[in-house]
């Protein structure tokens, strides 16, 4: 998935800007942590996002204050 400063998101794994971590997906909910950038670990630096999903879009927004500050809110696309 691409949008401007996302340049990878595959498995449990991501990669935008210079933020690189992992990510789970449980139902609706998709969580990013262990980010590089951000310095907090499990149990601390989760970031909680609601995605939703049509065809080659992604669509992410915020479910609680992230605590490692990741603007990821917005609409991706496939590449």
């Amino acid at each position: 998935m691409r949008r401007e400063g996302l340049n990878l998101l595959m498995g449990y794994a991501y990669a935008l800007g210079a933020g690189r971590g992992n990510v789970v997906i449980n139902g609706p909910e998709i969580d990013f942590f262990n980010d590089e950038s951000c310095q907090k670990h499990l149990p601390d630096g989760v970031g909680r996002w609601k995605w939703s999903g049509e065809g080659s879009m992604l669509t992410l927004s915020l479910l609680a204050e992230d605590p490692c500050g990741r603007q990821l809110a917005g609409t991706y696309t496939r590449s």
